[in-house]
């Protein structure tokens, strides 16, 4: 009896020992899927990085103003930093560890990365990958030069962990792939930093940003001089470049430029009191201004030299079309033609208020009357013997209309770039 009883109490502590470890085992597994949701969760909230360079006038890029139209937010990019898209305030953003000797980038991954990390000494190193459930998907032996080492890396979709090691360090890094689940796992050497000495890898600084896909985002890039405008809707990571281009008038006043197809604009308002040669421009208090060619003249809007800033300058056609020219040294004064060519590229293009096809190019419903509630833009195209055809936006209706007006009326001026 007594060594039945024995037998019973083992195998009962043996079935308490396996349940026990059963329930442990469950708990870890509920633990680790917990965290591959929360993490996956976030990794399918997709970042878009957005990288900027200069080309052109300049390729200094002092920093980028970027605007979302959609959603009303603007952010400031300074010079080195990339943008991060992302829809979802808690969203993954680029992860790396050891930050001054180790980088992946772009990170998440889009289709490939470049991995730099800094190498203290030359010799062997060892570069291994492992998925998030620890199996290994990489391993390369290789020899490096001292300084920044630089590798082309592809990963299928999923979260990793690369370890580095080599003589006399030691690095780990996170990598998040959104690229396709069957491509094929792969790193290659790039090339080595030509310094003699050790560099420290430089962390680039990110400023992150809400986006959903179909927003309107304007980045209005500054060099030293000049500023570019681009408008895009991104559907990935990418590099913007900036092709920056003089749009200095006679004034030496650097005005921004945005381009549209084939059409190169001025962002702003034209505000020279000088046509290109340096004569100035005459200006006049008058409300009785001649309908004739001796009607050359620009003012400030109210006579108050403070608006000038945000609205430019008015201008008589026969001052617009005077053959000194008020445009810039490459640029002339919109035709109507010109502003045709312009509406409809934005009709169909996706940039009228309805997203549809269609002259719906203005906003509606605006918070200013009066000043900023129209908004008149002369063409260098006339309409008869003594008028002009312009082009003008209401804050109250989406259309941007044409129509006719007498030449010595004081419009504003857009030049386009020859």
């Amino acid at each position: 009896m007594y060594i039945f009883n024995r037998i019973l109490f083992r195998l009962h502590f043996k079935s308490l020992r396996n349940a026990l470890k059963y329930c442990i085992m469950i708990i870890k597994k509920s633990l680790f899927l917990l965290f591959l949701f929360l993490i996956i969760t976030n990794v399918f909230a997709f970042n878009y990085t957005i990288s900027f360079k200069g080309s052109g006038a300049s390729t200094i890029v002092s920093n980028v103003i970027v605007q979302n139209m959609t959603k009303g937010i603007t952010v400031t990019v300074p010079s080195g930093n990339v943008l991060n898209l992302t829809d979802q305030t808690t969203a993954v953003v680029k992860l790396t560890d050891n930050k001054e000797s180790v980088s992946i980038y772009p990170n998440p991954i889009q289709t490939t990365a470049t991995f730099i990390f800094t190498a203290n000494n030359e010799g062997s190193t060892h570069i291994n990958s492992y998925a998030l459930d620890g199996k290994k998907v990489l391993r390369l032996t290789t020899q490096v030069s001292q300084g920044k080492n630089s590798f082309q890396l592809t990963l299928p979709t999923w979260i990793y962990m690369l370890q580095v090691q080599g003589n006399g360090y030691l690095y780990n890094a996170k990598a998040i792939s959104q690229a396709a689940t069957d491509c094929k796992p792969q790193i290659v050497f790039i090339g080595i930093d030509n310094e003699t000495k050790p560099q420290k890898a430089t962390a680039v600084g990110t400023t992150t940003m809400v986006y959903n896909t179909g927003d309107q985002l304007l980045y209005k890039g500054t060099s030293v001089s000049n500023a570019t405008v681009i408008a895009d809707k991104p559907t990935a990571s990418k590099t913007v470049n900036f092709g920056f281009v003089v749009c200095e008038d006679a004034d030496n006043t650097n005005h921004p430029i945005v381009t549209f197809g084939t059409q190169t604009w001025m962002v702003d308002s034209l505000k020279t009191t000088k046509y290109r040669n340096g004569n100035v421009i005459a200006t006049t208090t008058s409300t009785a201004i001649p309908n004739d060619a001796t009607a050359k003249y620009q003012w400030a809007y109210n006579k108050n030299e403070r608006n000038v800033a945000m609205y430019g300058r008015l201008y008589t056609w026969w001052a617009a079309t005077d053959t000194r020219s008020i445009a810039p040294t490459g640029w002339h004064v919109a035709s109507d033609t010109e502003w045709t060519t312009l509406q409809t590229y934005l009709a169909a293009n996706g940039y009228n208020y309805f997203g549809t096809t269609g002259n719906y190019i203005a906003n509606s419903s605006g918070l200013f009357y009066s000043t900023g509630f129209y908004g008149y833009w002369l063409s260098a195209t006339e309409s008869s013997g003594t008028d002009v055809l312009y082009r003008y936006l209401y804050n109250n209706n989406y259309l941007l209309s044409k129509y006719y007006s007498p030449k010595s009326y004081g419009f504003s001026v857009r030049c386009v770039k020859d």
